[in-house]
C-alpha cells in the first residue's frame, strides 16, 4: 500500500511525500526491491528537477545500488 501511495504522490509532483512513503514501504519490508528502485528514481529525479535537495541525488544512487544488489531484474522498473 505504501509503495502504491508513494507512486501516486510522485505523479502528483509531491516528491517529498513520495520519498517518505517509499521509506514507509521499506520499513514494512526492507527487501521490497520495487520500493528501493522507485525510491532511488524519485530521489534522483526529484533532485534533478529541483523538487528535492541536491543531496537526494546521492541517496538515490545508493537506493538504486541496493535495489540492484537485491534483484538485478528490477533495475529498469520505471521504464
Amino acid at each position: 500500500i505504501w509503495h502504491d501511495f508513494a507512486l501516486a504522490l510522485w505523479f502528483t509532483q509531491d516528491a517529498v511525500a513520495a520519498v517518505q512513503n517509499f521509506w514507509n514501504a521499506l520499513t514494512v519490508n526492507p527487501l521490497h526491491t520495487k520500493s528501493l528502485n522507485n525510491l532511488g528514481c524519485a530521489q534522483g529525479l526529484g533532485a534533478a528537477f529541483g523538487l528535492l535537495p541536491t543531496e537526494s541525488l546521492r541517496s538515490g544512487v545508493e537506493s538504486l545500488r541496493n535495489a540492484i544488489h537485491l534483484d538485478q531484474t528490477n533495475a529498469l522498473y520505471w521504464r
